[in-house]
């Protein structure tokens, strides 16, 4: 190896030169020197300049100094309160962690061990004696945290730290990243070792939630509000829920029987009477046996919307579904319903709600400019669209979607016959042949996750779906295009030969949302009901299908601001991104504002800063530690404009919430350390596998030993310049 003074290329080209130019000189200088005086001369000096750029070359190789290091082992014992759970032979989990301690203490005598315990900090303990003065009494316990400090505490030492034996039963309360830890554990070749004490132990508890935390209501409308009361390890529960109010009167209260069930859901009508934000809280009251209380109220938002909902229906080829579709959206108070129907090749029928007397028209029924879409919230196809899409009413109506955050619902499967390439980006799906036979539908899980399903609409387990009449016409689709959600399935046949294929799809497309209902002839279930109940369920789905739709997209009716959080349920003091978007044309003069709210207090305000990325985009950042649920609100300007998301901080897990072991969590722990889980009857299996190589010095205390730093390297180049110098007086040319 060689470690230059210079570039080696530099010290190769200086060299090269530096030999070439005095051998030349060497030569013609001794040209009067008889022919063997004269070679001599020539090796001589060549020589002699070959050993100092030898010299400039520096070879010689690294130092690596070995020396011996001790190693210890750091053990953890948690005295967290969930040690004190007597489930280890009658006996507590701190017990049995103290015989462990004093029996591996015994069985490996030669080894060195340093004692910690830890709750939510770690502290040194002297030896084991002092185990008995001490109790299992922590508050909460932060197991990451004591393991990292451990590894600091073995950075410091004159000791490396061959590994982390942990006893506990793994119950990590505090929040904390495993990643990074096992990052850092592998980097220093640290394994953690836990040994798991303990079982699981399963404490009754009554929990109650709301299956969304706000909800869009438009005033006078009936709203259903659903609770979900869930149970674990209690019998024959009939807990009484109760939907309070702000001000925390009681608005109503239904009776749960749950049995033996382990959840039940409740439904709570509700008729909202003013307009903005209102809170609500679901509570049950505590049963008998129950520890954990902070999940026995649940709050939620109600954003009640002024503006109505203005949707144009276009029918290109009427029947029996818009003519449903239309009287049942006609009768919807909250809906400004736009009726526009292709009567011949020539020849349409426009209806305005309210208008006196609609008309025949030819000209100026279906949007032609911007300014003509921005009226309309939603734009319902049923159809036959290539009578009303031009090339350039359809770049329109992608913009109004992409870029206006409005909605379009294609209410009747395949809307145009054959291909209407310009309108095909738009849609969720790639469409197929129709296809045959009978089917029934049938929601999704997306489906109820995104709120469609499972509230004011059955969910997928619900037996209704199979008790209406079954639909024959649809369409296959060949591909369901990037993001597209698939809310209900079309379900032919049973058993093992059923059959599923998307009917009711949405892609949301910029700042909009796209919906299509892969489904015609839907207006039987109205007209030919197979059971009680079939004609609502009929005209709810169109109904919350809409509403649905627009509060999905970015902006809600009539608003040319949007508010949206990055998460609704965050742990504390977790940043939560406001987003907030505008359509208007003046909203670069304008600056948001964001407050959270906890009832009418504000508890943080925040002005968010305008994307680089976009114009009429802001963001701003909200970090709560109290848990809660709050009021996110956004004003702009000084009119009074406001909108509303609700934010929940959830309570951190307490100590005394849950005290089953969590063998999971010691187990990733174990894997990404590069230890293993331990048994409490084998304790000493962890020294087999731990395997202790050798600790060199590290590589900044390595030295460079060079080879020509030796006297008769130096002394045989001397000797051929002090040869070239008696060549020459000999010859007399000094």
């Amino acid at each position: 190896m060689m470690d230059p003074l210079l570039p080696i290329e530099y010290v190769l080209l200086l060299g090269t030169v530096l030999l070439a130019a005095s051998g030349y000189l060497a030569w013609t200088s001794a040209a009067d020197c008889p022919a063997r005086a004269r070679w001599l001369v020539l090796a001589s000096r060549l020589l002699g300049l070959s050993g100092v750029v030898l010299i400039a070359l520096n070879p010689g190789r690294w130092h690596i100094e070995q020396r011996a290091q001790t190693t210890e082992w750091a053990m953890l014992l948690d005295t967290s309160r969930s040690m004190g759970t007597a489930d280890v032979r009658g006996q507590s989990r701190w017990r049995e962690t103290c015989r462990l301690v004093r029996q591996l203490l015994a069985d490996q005598p030669q080894r060195r061990f340093r004692l910690f315990t830890f709750d939510n900090k770690l502290r040194a303990l002297e030896s084991a004696r002092k185990l008995a003065d001490i109790t299992s009494t922590g508050e909460t316990t932060d197991i990451l945290g004591a393991c990292d400090s451990a590894l600091q505490l073995g950075q410091s030492g004159g000791s490396r730290l061959a590994g982390i034996i942990l006893l506990s039963d793994g119950r990590q309360v505090e929040p904390g990243s495993l990643d990074e830890f096992a990052l850092k554990a592998r980097a220093l070749q640290t394994p953690v070792y836990p040994v798991v004490i303990g079982s699981k132990t399963d404490l009754p508890d009554l929990e109650i939630v709301a299956d969304r935390r706000q909800f869009i209501a438009f005033k006078g409308q009936p709203l259903k509000l659903t609770a979900i009361v869930r149970q674990r390890n209690l019998d024959r529960v009939t807990p009484t829920v109760r939907l309070l109010d702000a001000e925390g009167r009681v608005l109503a209260e239904r009776k749960v029987e749950l049995g033996g069930r382990p959840s039940a859901s409740v439904e709570f009508e509700l008729v909202p009477d003013r307009l903005g934000y209102s809170d609500y809280t679901f509570k049950v009251d505590p049963w008998p046996g129950e520890t954990a209380l902070a999940n026995n109220t649940c709050r939620l938002g109600v954003c009640v919307l002024e503006s109505k909902l203005r949707v144009l229906l276009a029918e290109g080829m009427p029947y029996w579904d818009s003519k449903f579709i239309a009287q049942l959206l006609q009768k919807q108070k909250h809906l400004q319903l736009t009726t526009v129907y292709r009567l011949s090749a020539s020849k349409y029928f426009r209806i305005e709600q309210g208008d006196d007397a609609p008309g025949d028209a030819v000209q100026g029924v279906f949007p032609e400019t911007a300014a003509d879409f921005a009226r309309y919230d939603v734009i319902l196809f049923g159809k036959g669209v290539e009578y009303f899409l031009t090339p350039e009413k359809t770049q329109l109506l992608a913009q109004f979607v992409r870029d206006r955050g409005g909605g379009v619902l294609f209410a009747r499967g395949k809307p145009y016959n054959n291909r209407l390439p310009e309108l095909e980006s738009l849609e969720p799906a790639e469409w197929g042949a129709p296809r045959e036979g009978a089917f029934r539908w049938q929601p999704t899980v997306g489906g109820e996750e995104t709120g469609l399903f499972g509230g004011d609409l059955p969910g997928r387990n619900d037996p209704v779906w199979e008790k209406l009449p079954a639909l024959v016409r649809a369409s296959e689709c060949a591909r369901l295009k990037a993001f597209t959600q698939v809310l209900a399935e079309g379900v032919s046949g049973t058993g093992e030969q059923a059959r599923r294929f998307p009917v009711v799809l949405s892609q949301r497309y910029g700042k909009g949302l796209v919906v299509a209902v892969n489904a015609d002839g839907l207006w039987q279930w109205d007209f030919f009901p197979s059971f009680e109940g079939a004609s609502k369920l009929y005209r709810g789905l169109w109904s919350q299908l809409l509403q649905w739709l627009v509060t999905y997209s970015e902006f809600l009716p009539g608003q040319d601001y949007s508010l949206r959080l990055s998460d609704t349920v965050v742990r504390a003091d977790q940043p939560v991104i406001a987003r907030v978007s505008s359509r208007a044309p003046d909203a670069a003069r304008l600056q948001p504002l964001l407050r959270v709210l906890d009832g009418n207090t504000v508890v943080q305000e925040t002005v968010p800063s305008l994307a680089v990325d976009a114009a009429g985009r802001w963001e701003g950042i909200l970090a709560l530690r109290k848990p809660g649920t709050y009021r996110v609100e956004l004003s702009v300007g000084s009119k009074g404009f406001k909108l509303y998301e609700t934010l929940q901080i959830r309570s951190p897990l307490a100590e005394s919430d849950d005290a089953s072991v969590d063998a999971e969590f010691m187990a990733k722990l174990a894997a990404q350390t590069g230890g293993i889980v331990i048994t409490a009857d084998n304790v000493n299996a962890l020294f087999q596998h731990a395997a202790t190589p050798p600790l060199a010095a590290r590589g900044e205390n390595a030295q460079w030993k060079p080879l020509w730093d030796r006297g008769l390297v130096l002394t045989v180049i001397l000797c051929c310049f002090g040869g070239e110098w008696f060549i020459r007086r000999r010859n007399g040319l000094i």
